[in-house]
């Protein structure tokens, strides 16, 4: 990028200068040719922001970015140290507007589509993201593929090129940076996923927004808000934003209701989604089996039939809102009910997972076989848990399983309440999730409160015999969802990440279950507690 001068990247944040180069009048025009945030990231020319982080303070680095080459410092307070330095309010939002500035605005020169609440963002992202490509390539485009980005938790992908996600919402100068990529690589719509952590920390400041569209809200991250007045309305800034152009809500909560209500008394209009009669667009009529969904939903523009791959009602609720995504981008509902039949597995969302040794021995399947079915799942919420086994309750012909843990260094109080919320299967193990720096058995004291008076159940902190245990404990036509980590391939513990992927680990099981089954044989057992009981010991 072409370097700026500070008058150009502060033009919008009020600032002083401090320090020996306090009396400086010519430090507007000083030419910046580099942003930092993180000092080992500095190089010469840079400005180094000094960011108060969650565990790290910036200006504890200052002398390290001076060091490396940066030509001033962006701080909260004064600092005992010899170089130019411009104190703003608030480090963190200067840095998100001048990256915008840095990077000449990309996201006003982009369908930026953004997604937020608690579930469904990563569902909804996809889905809008490949509703645009099919649409893209049945309107003659055979580039469809590049002319998309995507940025969320699974995966940041530019085109065809994939990316690792380390957040949700990358850090405010990594989106811009970002942006511009995709922007100079011939991108057109961008489907993103917004945290609340990237809102409340303003990691989107600056950002235009052709849709910012919600999805739900139930109680998840208050480690980190005070409670969910607070968290609503981080999320509720995304959608009174004059940088937001349209907005799609879903209206089956009150949250949603609410977020309408404020938007409609700031003069915007909102297209809605959901069960509720007064949605703009709702379900008339659904069905669902183990391999997806039928809809008839109504839609400003009358009737329409929709039929995709995935199953659940908090699908539908997903499916309703990227449908009002997809169209208030101009995207035709017939086109949209088209590239819907087509969509694929969204990762580690009620993912599927199948035994190949199973599907290759037809006979088998069509006999003896008494591998259950099993779903691998990101829910990790008591909302997401409750909805999850909602919609496998909705489709079982026999008995559901599950498997979940809850993430260490977290949002303790949702611990009992998620396992309230799997006391719908008909038999829980519970197990480790991500424990992080605490201790497995100190999280699943925590988690079994919520279990009292349900018999059916059993732990094993060691998620893979979790797993194995699970399958053992089913049998023909039971289905088992495995919950918590979704598409993650890690497993946090202590300072470790550890190779662990479920849908790897879940194949691998069932694989080893066939073999046994396949080679000596067995006889189905219909009591899931003494089978418990047998994997426990």
């Amino acid at each position: 990028m072409v370097s700026k001068s500070l008058g150009e990247l502060l033009a919008t944040i009020p600032y002083k200068l401090v320090g020996p180069a306090s009396d400086r009048q010519d430090v507007a025009a000083e030419q910046v040719r580099g942003i930092a945030y993180r000092s080992n990231c500095v190089e010469p020319g840079d400005a180094f922001f000094c960011i108060p982080g969650l565990v790290h303070d910036g200006h504890a680095f200052a002398a390290d970015a001076l060091k490396r080459g940066a030509s001033l410092l962006v701080t909260q307070r004064p600092l005992d140290i010899d170089a130019t330095q411009v104190q703003v309010d608030d480090t963190r939002k200067a840095l998100a507007l001048a990256s915008s500035v840095f990077f000449e605005q990309p996201s006003s020169q982009l369908q930026l589509l953004a997604v937020t609440g608690t579930n469904g963002k990563t569902t909804t992202t996809f889905l809008v993201d490949w509703i645009i490509r099919f649409a893209l390539s049945v309107s003659g485009d055979e580039n469809a593929e590049d002319r998309t980005g995507l940025i969320g938790t699974v995966e940041t992908r530019i085109g065809r090129t994939r990316l690792d996600s380390h957040h949700t919402t990358p850090e405010s100068y990594d989106l811009q940076q970002l942006l511009r990529r995709m922007l100079d690589s011939g991108i057109g719509f961008v489907t993103m996923e917004a945290s609340s952590h990237a809102i409340a920390l303003d990691r989107v400041a600056g950002v235009h927004f052709a849709v910012a569209a919600f999805t739900n809200l139930t109680q998840d991250h208050l480690d980190f808000h005070a409670d969910m007045q607070e968290y609503f309305e981080v999320k509720a800034r995304l959608f009174t934003s004059e940088l937001t152009r349209e907005r799609v809500i879903n209206i089956d909560s009150e949250y949603g209701r609410e977020l309408v209500r404020r938007c409609s008394a700031s003069g915007y209009q909102v297209l809605t989604t959901g069960f509720a009669e007064e949605a703009d667009i709702r379900v008339l009529r659904s069905y669902c089996t183990v391999h997806g969904t039928q809809l008839m939903i109504a839609t400003p523009e009358g009737e329409l039939e929709l039929s995709y791959p995935l199953i659940g009602a908090f699908n539908v609720e997903n499916v309703l809102l990227a449908t009002g995504i997809a169209h208030i981008s101009g995207i035709d509902y017939a086109t949209i009910a088209a590239a819907l039949a087509q969509a694929p597995q969204v990762p580690g969302r009620l993912e599927s997972v199948q035994c190949q040794s199973e599907i290759a021995d037809s006979d088998t399947v069509k006999s003896n076989s008494l591998l259950p079915r099993v779903f691998v799942d990101y829910a990790h919420t008591p909302d997401s848990i409750e909805k999850a086994l909602a919609a496998i309750n909705a489709i079982k012909t026999a008995r559901v399983g599950i498997v979940f843990g809850c993430g260490g260094d977290r949002d303790r109080g949702k611990r009992p309440l998620m396992a309230q919320a799997a006391r719908a299967a008909d038999f829980v193990i519970v197990t480790s999730d991500n424990p992080r720096s605490e201790q497995p058995q100190a999280i699943i004291a925590d988690i079994l409160p919520g279990l009292a008076g349900y018999t059916a159940y059993c732990v094993e902190p060691d998620r893979r015999k979790a797993i194995a245990c699970a399958l053992q404990s089913a049998g023909r036509d039971d289905i088992i969802l495995i919950a918590g980590k979704g598409h993650e391939d890690y497993q946090l513990v202590g300072d470790k990440v550890l190779d662990f992927d479920d849908r790897l680990v879940a194949a691998e099981e069932l694989e080893a279950l066939f073999s046994r089954q396949h080679n000596s044989g067995y006889e189905n057992n219909d009591n899931e507690v003494d089978r418990i009981k047998e994997c426990e010991s």
